[in-house]
């Protein structure tokens, strides 16, 4: 049976809210300011206990190209902004894929704009896999937990028999894993595209 902690979990990603490009700080930061700021905005995409990002991650994007140098140590919005991005993927596809991703992107529509809509796009499937995951779980569970008081309850839920959930748990991996193989294909094909027209990549 699914516990406190996992609920507040699930409750928190369904209302997740990343910042936005204009939130973000406009002067310079050193990476323990970023790594603070990158994991506030992350965490709940992480299980407790997780490494969510450390300095020898940072150099490593630095060193792989998909962040560029910081100047005097010091790293400007487009760094936190990446950082983000890379912060949610990283379990999900390749280091490199989410550089090409964000190549494509912000070649496409600025990097502001890309930013925007990867937080947007973000927030719009958390609300939908895990609200939709809400309604699933028993009335009475869900009144066993703080913060969800009868009238809510009475909302969101609907009870689902123990076959249900283990095919929502396969549509769920399924589903994962065409979108990766998906994406995987569009962001090679994106990327040829660039090269064959001199793109620059992202700096």
């Amino acid at each position: 049976m699914i516990n406190e902690i996992e609920l507040a979990r699930i409750n928190n990603l369904k209302n997740l809210r990343l910042p936005r490009w204009n939130e973000l700080p406009e002067f310079e930061i050193y990476n323990d300011q970023l790594i603070s700021i990158v994991e506030g905005a992350c965490k709940d995409l992480y299980e407790e206990g997780e490494k969510i990002i450390t300095p020898s991650m940072i150099n490593n994007y630095v060193k792989w190209n998909v962040l560029t140098k910081p100047i005097k140590k010091k790293y400007e919005k487009r760094h936190l902004a990446c950082c983000i991005v890379i912060t949610c993927l990283k379990t999900l596809i390749s280091i490199n894929n989410i550089k090409i991703g964000i190549e494509v992107q912000t070649k496409h529509l600025g990097i502001e704009s890309a930013y925007n809509s990867f937080c947007d796009k973000l927030e719009e499937g958390m609300d939908l896999i895990f609200g939709n995951y809400l309604q699933t779980i028993d009335k009475e569970v869900l009144l066993g937990f703080k913060g969800f008081k009868e009238e809510r309850v009475e909302k969101i839920t609907k009870t689902i028999e123990e076959e249900e959930h283990g095919l929502l748990i396969i549509s769920l991996i399924t589903e994962a894993l065409c979108s990766k193989i998906l994406t995987e294909i569009i962001l090679n094909c994106r990327k040829r595209e660039m090269n064959s027209e001199g793109g620059k990549e992202f700096e």
